[in-house]
């Protein structure tokens, strides 16, 4: 007599036995069926990817691959379902089944955490200003606010961070970006170089003597001791150049310089 698992517990039997004459008798047995086989576990190992938030969640059937037991299963859950970016690379899951009687079958299966999303900038352009030396340096610092990554920084250089009056006007400089799991992405970032201080003015007063005539002209030259700039001195003028018997003592003369940028300074000299 066949047993299935529609019999399981104690099942009454009726045992016959007949003799070479025909003459029979019969009596009752009790099998009692058990089922004590745990379920046959069959698993996948997956890779999932860490969505922008830095998480990512899985369901028993992205593990399961066809676990199966003979007399049905009642229960099927994994050890772990929640991921973030501290999971980042192999993890072990234990994928478990229980069966309809009891029974307990378990599978590790491998769950490998990747993060594909890349970080963003979320400004590109910055402004830089020569010193009095016409050098200025970038504070890549200032770069910390506008970089985002949904699992983190852990460190970003720019190719390039020095820069002088040679370099004025616009200049793209390479960005690039490590992220806690280890990727790296390369941004273009523009440095605007600009200059925006005027020249450094050095004069000195002099004395000057009227001619046969009661006159005497002057020239920037004249005042000039030294004036220069942080890049480029483009030219200087004074706002009075002659003189005459009207003028005998101390005049005032204002001293302009203007640099290549156009920035301009002035200075008052004693004539």
């Amino acid at each position: 007599t066949k047993f299935n698992c529609d019999d399981l517990g104690e099942n009454t039997v009726v045992l016959t036995g007949t003799d070479q004459s025909g003459n029979s008798s019969s009596m009752t047995a009790t099998v009692t069926v058990h089922d004590v086989l745990p379920p046959t576990m069959s698993k996948n190992d997956i890779e999932v990817y860490l969505d922008k938030f830095g998480r990512v969640t899985i369901e028993t059937d992205d593990v399961n691959d066809g676990t199966a037991d003979a007399c049905g299963i009642s229960e099927m859950y994994l050890s772990k379902y929640e991921f973030d970016c501290d999971d980042l690379g192999s993890n072990m899951v234990k994928l478990t089944a229980i069966d309809n009687h009891g029974n307990v079958g378990t599978v590790n299966a491998r769950v490998t955490v990747k993060d594909n999303i890349k970080p963003k900038l979320s400004k590109n352009s910055f402004e830089l200003y020569l010193d009095e030396n016409g050098e200025v340096e970038f504070d890549e610092s200032v770069l910390a606010p506008y970089i985002t990554d949904n699992c983190g920084i852990d460190s970003y250089e720019v190719s390039e961070t020095e820069f002088t009056c040679d370099d004025m006007g616009d200049l793209d400089v390479d960005l690039i970006v490590t992220e806690t799991s280890g990727n790296e992405t390369e941004f273009s970032i523009t440095l605007e170089i600009l200059d925006e201080r005027g020249p450094e003015i050095a004069t000195r007063n002099i004395d000057v003597y009227l001619d046969e005539n009661g006159e005497v002209e002057i020239t920037a030259d004249d005042l000039d001791n030294g004036t220069y700039d942080n890049c480029e001195l483009d030219e200087y003028e004074i706002d009075t150049d002659y003189f005459t018997c009207d003028d005998l003592g101390e005049n005032t003369v204002e001293f302009i310089a203007y640099d290549a940028e156009g920035n301009e300074s002035d200075a008052e000299v004693i004539a």
